[in-house]
Order: C-alpha cells, then structure tokens, then sequence
C-alpha cells in the first residue's frame, strides 16, 4: 500500500492510496499542509525494523520532507 504523508504544524497526517485523489492532495496543499513523502508501507515497516539506525531520526523526517 502506498502512503501520501502530509505535514502541517509539526503534525504527520498519511492518505492511501486508496482514497488519494488530485483533488484532495490539492485540498491539502491548500490547507497549508506539505507533502513531505510518499512511501511504500510494506517498504517502510521493513526498513524500520531491519535497518534502521535511528528511528527518531526516520519518523522526524515525515514531518520535514526527509524521507
């Protein structure tokens, strides 16, 4: 599953993809939030997991467009 990750405020809010439209990205934009990653779920959970170093720093980047 694919992940759109927005952050506005220092606060992380995710779409899937299932419900993703243009429209609600442009919604979002709109509302002042950034579009900081899209990332694949299945992807990410093994990456934090397996070879993640510093998973502060990792989730830190959601919200700072890092990723």
């Amino acid at each position: 599953m694919i992940l759109y990750i927005y952050s506005k405020d220092g606060k992380v809010t995710a779409r899937s993809e299932l419900f993703w439209t243009q429209q609600s990205h442009d919604d979002k934009i709109a509302k002042g939030h950034k579009h900081t990653a899209t990332i694949n779920a299945k992807e990410w959970i093994e990456f934090l997991c397996n070879e993640c170093e510093d998973l502060s720093q990792e989730v830190k980047s959601l919200r700072e467009g890092e990723v």
